[in-house]
């Protein structure tokens, strides 16, 4: 998947404490068939975390060969968190997968 200037879907998963299950959840999402013309990309919340979950994430992400960019949230929270994700999402439509 390559960056481009529009994004079609933003896909933003909120992580707190994740990276321990972080690369299982990237890796699903790499493996999608994406139709050609539809971009999209991965934003990770990192969620207040300590264990190094941005840190895996952009390292499962750059192996991966995936759009994808991590964000920090200082407040723990869903809530908190998913805001984050959408403020930073940049795609016509914005899902968000657990993590």
């Amino acid at each position: 998947m390559i960056a481009r200037d529009r994004v079609d879907l933003s896909i933003v998963i909120c992580a707190h404490e994740a990276a321990g299950r972080i690369e299982w959840a990237l890796r699903a999402l790499a493996r999608q068939e994406v139709p050609e013309g539809i971009s999209w990309e991965v934003i990770v919340v990192d969620n207040a975390s300590r264990d190094g979950t941005g840190r895996v994430a952009r390292a499962m992400g750059e192996k991966l060969g995936l759009n994808l960019r991590v964000v920090w949230e200082e407040r723990a929270g869903l809530i908190h968190a998913r805001r984050c994700g959408v403020r930073a999402a940049r795609g016509e439509f914005t899902s968000y997968v657990d993590d």
